[in-house]
């Protein structure tokens, strides 16, 4: 007889986090300043500018913890699953995380500053060619 299969349906887990955290699209501009060597554009062409910024929020979500402030309790954030991160696409600058299916986007997304330090290390940067330095 076939076993049903797992479900990914669980309780989260919550975790004060405190000041240790900073907005995903707030990481996103600091990783652009880091591989571009400027800050965002005002005058950019907003399209691209986005994109960039997404694709940045997911070599984030890749490297670093992500946490989520949608349903927690206030003052607390549940971890965003790799299953997620995975399977959804980043919007609108790192502030959303959209899925096809019917699960609702993720919105106040956050990365620890040590989350971030660590992706930072491993994007090219001033000095840098090809990634980190050996």
């Amino acid at each position: 007889m076939p076993q049903p299969l797992p479900t990914l349906e669980r309780r989260p887990e919550y975790f004060e986090l405190g000041d240790e955290v900073l907005p995903l699209a707030a990481a996103a501009q600091t990783a652009y300043a880091r591989v571009y060597q400027t800050r965002p554009p005002e005058q950019a062409d907003p399209t691209l500018l986005l994109e960039r910024l997404d694709g940045l929020a997911s070599a984030i979500g890749c490297v670093a913890d992500l946490y989520a402030h949608d349903d927690a309790p206030p003052g607390r954030y549940r971890r965003v699953s790799e299953y997620e991160v995975h399977t959804g696409l980043f919007r609108s600058g790192g502030n959303e995380l959209c899925f096809r299916d019917a699960r609702p986007p993720i919105k106040h997304m956050f990365v620890t500053r040590a989350g971030l330090a660590r992706v930072l290390l491993l994007l090219p940067g001033p000095g840098r060619r090809d990634g980190p330095e050996q």
